[in-house]
């Protein structure tokens, strides 16, 4: 596996929290002694991981260790400074590594510098910025019941949003709490046009929704309480996630925003796809 693809690799398992397997490359050419950082500043969760590896010049040099060196982030715009905490552990083969934590939530379009150190020196750092939320509008509703959709306008959209979902909360015939049903959108670039729209299938959707309730998709008797939808925007390191934007050594550095949005759907739209319309009106 190449350089560059063990840094795509490792950086994808992060983000995804997928685990912390033993991916990153310790071999560099004149740089035994110094430090890769790898890791992602995340929205959907209050963890933040970091990982550092001792890099050295061949395999059969000894790396020169991570004894002493410490992990700090400092927000910009407050000047807010968060020590991270050493965590010496394994990964799923057993072989060791090294990674820091923090617990916070990253800021909407906040930017943070990472500094590794050791005493009053400063061996590297990288930043990045949380990406800003998007603006989002709704359009009109277009369609026949099997084919109803909603156009969806985004603006200030700095990244193409991945892990889109709709959830439709509707409560089951005789029941009285709503149920979370999410159907998936995933990367929305396939449906983004120059104008930063795409489109909500209703008329698709409640044919998933329906299966998760059980039920053939014309039975009556469904209430449909409200939706949502979620994405999350990489920042804009995530454009070429091979280059190293860490300052002085290897590695990289980005961020993932989360954002959610709530709209009301009108009536008609609603009573088209069968359901009984019980959406809260504020």
């Amino acid at each position: 596996m190449s350089r560059h693809a063990v840094h795509i690799v490792l950086v994808l398992m992060l983000l995804a929290g997928a685990g912390c397997d033993n991916f990153v490359d310790p071999i560099s050419d004149d740089r035994n002694g110094s430090v890769a950082m790898y890791g992602v500043l995340d929205m959907r969760t209050e963890r933040q991981l970091l990982r550092l590896e001792a890099l050295r010049s061949t395999i059969e040099e000894a790396p020169g260790g991570l004894q002493g060196v410490d992990v700090r982030s400092i927000e910009e715009a407050t000047g807010s400074i968060q020590t991270w905490t050493r965590l010496d552990t394994t990964d799923r083969s057993g072989a060791p590594i090294t990674l820091f934590e923090a617990y916070f939530e990253p800021a909407v379009g906040a930017t943070y510098r990472l500094e590794v150190y050791r005493g009053d020196v400063v061996l590297s750092f990288a930043t990045t910025t949380v990406p800003p939320r998007p603006r989002l509008t709704v359009g009109p509703v277009a369609g026949d019941t099997s084919s109803l959709a909603q156009t969806i306008f985004l603006e200030n959209l700095e990244g193409v949003p991945e892990r889109a979902h709709v959830d439709y909360a509707v409560v089951d015939t005789g029941q009285a709490l709503p149920v979370i049903v999410p159907v998936t959108y995933g990367r929305l670039a396939a449906g983004l046009t120059e104008e930063l729209q795409f489109q909500v299938n209703y008329g698709s959707d409640r044919y998933v929704v329906m299966a998760q309730l059980g039920k053939l998709v014309d039975e009556p008797g469904v209430r449909f309480r409200g939706l949502s939808l979620t994405f999350d925007v990489p920042s804009q390191e995530w454009a070429d996630p091979v280059a190293n934007n860490v300052a002085n050594d290897l590695g990289f550095l980005g961020a993932v925003g989360r954002y959610t949005y709530e709209w009301t759907v009108d009536g008609q739209t609603v009573e088209a796809l069968g359901w009984v319309n019980e959406q809260s009106v504020e």
